[in-house]
């Protein structure tokens, strides 16, 4: 690789926003999970951020170690703003900067629940309703399985529950 050409090449397609230099070229990702850029380089695939290190701080770019961003800006590849890590200083710099989101409950992609399903599911079970029945009541949006875990308090701890009567019963 001849870096001063990559360098060029690199450059030609950034703008500067606030002293990063944000990639304006193909991002990895698609929609709005577009975040890092990325180039080919002899039909390999290098992000963006990655071979910034590699060309202006000597990164190794086989290393399993990440690129983390003082900045905050994932389409930044300015060498200032970069500084070698993992994941847990990614995660760490994450929480300090409030940037970090907890995927729990109805925040979490996949969750089928909201909090408002969560305790309306404790509230029938306070009832006397079964898991069946509860499930049936939430349009079988879950099986009875997840019910069961939330009625324990084994499944969506973060929200304050109040107490479930305990009825006599196996998981089902």
């Amino acid at each position: 690789m001849d870096k001063s050409v990559i360098k060029l090449s690199l450059l030609k397609k950034r703008r500067i926003v606030n002293a990063c230099w944000e990639w304006t070229g193909c991002m990895r990702g698609k929609g709005k999970f577009a975040q890092y850029g990325r180039v080919t380089i002899k039909n390999r695939k290098y992000d963006v951020h990655r071979l910034s290190a590699y060309l202006w701080l000597g990164f190794d770019l086989s290393s399993k170690s990440l690129i983390c961003h003082h900045c905050d800006n994932s389409k930044c590849f300015n060498p200032a703003h970069l500084y070698i890590g993992d994941h847990r200083t990614n995660t760490r710099d994450s929480i300090d900067r409030g940037r970090y989101v907890y995927m729990r409950g109805e925040k979490h992609g996949f969750s089928k629940l909201t909090d408002v399903d969560v305790f309306r599911i404790i509230e029938l079970r306070k009832e006397g309703l079964s898991y069946k029945e509860i499930a049936k009541a939430l349009n079988n949006k879950v099986s009875v399985f997840p019910i069961f875990d939330i009625c324990k308090n084994d499944a969506w701890k973060h929200l304050k529950q109040v107490s479930v009567p305990k009825m006599i019963e196996e998981r089902p």
